[in-house]
């Protein structure tokens, strides 16, 4: 995992032996580190080797802040111990945008956090049906149960109220001429209601027999042949 993003500090290490005996011997002359990198990003790095004590050393240098995430550092040293030259990888890198770090855990533990609203607790709500949202939600039976006791369900609201669908609701004696209930009301008087011939006049009552649903006048009064 990376540990490095574009400007950190950069700090590596490394030891030299004896290739001969393997002992912890300091190089012939100071090692030399070189930084190479692949990726998009600019910028070179320069870096500076001291020897710390016998055999051991420290590289240090700086990332470009030109390079971008993905850039990959690796780091190499070259020295010659006992007159044997070698080199060696010393580090690998994949550059981030951020290190674990810089990564803040969430402020939130429960209580009051700037900026923040603090938990509502909810108590009990009631749905329209009158259970309990807080409460374990209606079984099938109590659903059915309360589906059973509404007389009526609206299917859709319109201009004069709801349209039911248990076709139980009241349909006026009178109403306005040329609308659902006026053919209801023409229906229910041919079946229901009375009919009388006062000279010319037709007359049609609803079901009541005393109001009057339609009146026709009769081109005879003795043997008419339409109405108007």
């Amino acid at each position: 995992m990376s540990a490095y993003k574009p400007s950190d500090g950069y700090y590596s290490g490394f030891v030299t032996a004896s290739p001969a005996t393997g002992a912890a011997t300091n190089a012939d002359a100071l090692p030399v580190a070189t930084a190479g990198f692949s990726g998009p990003g600019a910028g070179s790095m320069p870096l500076t080797v001291t020897n710390l004590d016998t055999g051991r050393y420290r590289i240090t240098g700086m990332i470009p802040p030109g390079r971008v995430k993905g850039d990959v550092l690796v780091v190499s040293v070259a020295a010659t111990v006992g007159g044997v030259a070698g080199k060696a990888i010393v580090g690998s890198h994949v550059l981030d945008a951020k290190r674990v770090g810089d990564l803040n855990d969430s402020p939130y533990n429960g209580g009051a956090v700037a900026g923040v609203a603090a938990p509502v607790t909810v108590g009990t709500v009631n749905d329209k049906a009158g259970y309990s949202l807080a409460a374990a939600p209606p079984t099938a039976a109590q659903v059915a149960a309360a589906i059973l006791a509404t007389p009526s369900v609206p299917l859709r609201t319109v201009p004069g109220g709801y349209v039911q669908v248990d076709m139980a609701q009241a349909v006026p004696a009178s109403n306005a001429a040329q609308t659902v209930g006026d053919a209801l009301n023409a229906a229910r008087a041919q079946g229901f209601g009375a009919w009388k011939i006062i000279g010319t006049q037709l007359i049609i009552y609803a079901a009541d027999g005393a109001t009057v649903v339609r009146a026709f006048t009769l081109d005879s009064a003795d043997a008419p042949t339409s109405r108007t």
